[in-house]
């Protein structure tokens, strides 16, 4: 009996830290489920939450738009009159409610007017964001605005536009709807998927794509995906 104490006691003696340890590891599990970090790497359910932001700016006719966005789907089309209006929707991600909140809270969203120029920015909240967080955005303006578009991955979808357009994505698709019977240039980086009757030119450095529609171009479109670049007409 006092041999088996003796090698007991032993034991605890050398394995004094594991408890220490033990304890530290708990609590760092604690915390990283308090701050929502453990569904990073170990595919647990995500919980998301979704906080929507809308504007309206009167701004003429032929305003400039500029959207720079980190991550999202990006729609931009064209209705009569004189406004830009924008819906921003942010959604957050985490391993729980409460997580995925301050996940919103920690997107920066700036929306700027200079004259009639409206530029919209939207930064993630960490460098580690999530693959469920994302800033889609949705936006009317006038036909005859200019339009400069930026995400860093999702689908970009513009429509009805008589304006120039500017539309790169980092990861997603293009899909640009032109007003029937306009005529235009288009500068792509893949080749186009359109219906359209186009007269094929030699490309400047950088794109795959020169075409035109028509025989004087009265709208210029630049269109930069990794995905497929389609151009339809407006139905």
């Amino acid at each position: 009996m006092n041999r088996a104490l003796e090698r007991a006691a032993r034991v605890v003696h050398h394995a004094w830290w594991v408890l220490p340890v033990f304890a530290l590891a708990l609590a760092l599990l604690l915390v990283f489920q308090l701050l929502g970090l453990d569904h990073l790497n170990d595919g647990a359910s995500v919980t998301t939450t979704e906080s929507t932001i809308r504007r309206d700016y009167d701004v003429g006719p032929n305003p400039s738009l500029t959207i720079d966005t980190w991550r999202g789907d990006v729609t931009v089309h064209a209705e009569p009159g004189t406004h830009i209006t924008l819906t921003i929707v942010l959604r957050g991600a985490g391993a729980n409610q409460l997580s995925a909140q301050r996940d919103v809270q920690r997107m920066a969203t700036a929306i700027d007017q200079d004259g009639t120029g409206i530029r919209v920015t939207t930064r993630a909240g960490r460098t580690d964001e999530p693959a469920q967080s994302f800033a889609r955005i949705e936006v009317g303006v006038p036909p005859g605005a200019r339009v400069a578009i930026t995400t860093g991955g999702g689908t970009v979808e513009v429509s009805g536009l008589e304006g120039n357009l500017l539309a790169v994505t980092r990861l997603g698709d293009i899909l640009v709807r032109v007003p029937p019977g306009r005529a235009f240039q288009v500068d792509a980086t893949r080749s186009l998927k359109t219906d359209l009757e186009l007269q094929q030119q030699r490309p400047p450095a950088g794109m795959k794509v020169r075409a035109i529609s028509g025989t004087a171009p009265a709208q210029f479109l630049t269109l930069q995906a990794p995905g497929g670049i389609r151009l339809e007409e407006v139905r």
